[in-house]
């Protein structure tokens, strides 16, 4: 019976000790494991691979590498590992991989993970769907240059729900005109994170006419994670 596979795993936000027992169990039975150096930390692959998996760190490895190794789990009967950041169900880009695996004939798994989010809202100690009077909407967005109809920034602030923006470190100034414009007022509090669960994670709570200073000041241009709104009323921001 073959025992080809792929399987895309919740990697967590960083740190080695937040991978769920089921990544583990199949990161040590993978013959080759695919992570990503610039999201997860070494520790993640080095504490959990067996010691003769053949490890692709992306980068230097190339999605072209990464598709090969697809096609190998095919003509070896190899298991292979492809560790995302976070949960892959959140800005996982886990579709494309999948559906390229499913192409070669190989079966596919994923298994969740704790998101970046989540392990935000532990370190400001929040509950991210309650607040002062009520149960406020969540909106999960990202900060792209060119957005779908419908999903700028702007447009979504106007729900005055809480927001958690995504890749939020690249245009700082930007994203804070585009969240007041939407209708937040500039004393709305936030909570920039960045590279959370990691030894260097950087934690900041600021208003929201501070969140650009907030944000260059520390050179927070990557992995960079912005909570505002209700969930965070009653937080003592500067």
């Amino acid at each position: 019976m073959s025992r080809a596979k792929v399987w895309f795993l919740g990697g967590g936000p960083g740190a080695a000790d937040l991978l769920t027992v089921r990544a583990t169990r199949v990161l040590a039975e993978a013959d080759i494991v695919i992570w990503g150096k610039a999201l997860l930390t070494e520790a993640v692959v080095a504490d959990h691979a067996r010691a003769d998996a053949e490890l692709l760190p992306w980068p230097p490895a190339t999605m072209s590498d990464i598709y090969a190794a697809y096609d190998r789990a095919k003509t070896e009967d190899l298991v292979v590992a492809r560790l995302f950041w976070g949960d892959p169900a959140i800005f996982g880009a886990v579709r494309d991989e999948a559906r390229e695996a499913s192409e070669r004939g190989v079966p596919v798994e994923v298994v969740p993970g704790v998101s970046s989010l989540g392990a935000f809202a532990a370190a400001l100690g929040l509950e991210l769907t309650t607040a002062p009077g009520g149960s406020p909407p969540l909106i999960l967005a990202a900060h792209r240059d060119d957005p779908p109809a419908g999903q700028r920034i702007q447009d979504l602030a106007g729900h005055g729900a809480t927001m958690a923006v995504f890749m939020a470190g690249k245009h700082a100034e930007q994203l804070q005109t585009e969240l007041l414009a939407g209708g937040f007022a500039a004393d709305t509090p936030c909570a920039v994170g960045n590279r959370v669960s990691w030894p260097d994670e950087v934690v900041v709570q600021c208003r929201l006419d501070g969140l650009a200073a907030a944000i260059t000041a520390g050179g927070l241009e990557r992995h960079t994670l912005v909570l505002l709104g209700p969930a965070l009323a009653g937080e003592q921001v500067g």
